[in-house]
């Protein structure tokens, strides 16, 4: 019953560092790299918002940040990965439209079995646990 499991991690392993290795991968990354740095100096703006007197305060981000700070961090982030997502989308667009017009022909890919998306899931809840996990050690 497993052995479909393990052999499609071992089959996304082998991916993952065939995908490391490519060109494409280190420009994603450097794009990803830069918006996290984006994020990073957004954040640490935000923390030091007086939002009544519109000036800097210079808070630390802590546990006892104020609403107004909260506020503005909530929708600026949403805002900013609405943004993070749209500008990652245009550069894989120019990558792939790139490697396309370099590469004849079509390459298939094989049909994904169920792991996958089990993987994908698998993934997600531990990085939310993880998360989670931070945020409760951090603000205690």
């Amino acid at each position: 019953m497993f052995s479909g499991f393990f052999r499609e991690l071992r089959d996304q392993i082998v991916e993952a560092g065939r995908i490391m290795r490519t060109r494409e991968f280190w420009i994603y990354m450097a794009v990803i790299a830069l918006f996290l740095l984006m994020a990073i100096a957004f954040i640490r703006l935000a923390t030091a918002f007086d939002p009544i007197t519109r000036g800097q305060v210079r808070l630390d981000f802590s546990c006892r940040t104020g609403q107004g700070q909260l506020g503005t961090i909530i929708v600026g982030c949403f805002v900013f990965g609405l943004a993070c997502l749209f500008a990652l989308g245009e550069v894989i667009q120019w990558v792939e439209g790139a490697r396309e017009a370099k590469r004849p022909g079509n390459e298939h890919y094989p049909v994904p079995s169920h792991w996958r998306a089990l993987l994908h899931v698998v993934g997600t809840v531990a990085l939310g646990a993880t998360g989670y996990g931070l945020l409760m050690t951090w603000c205690t």
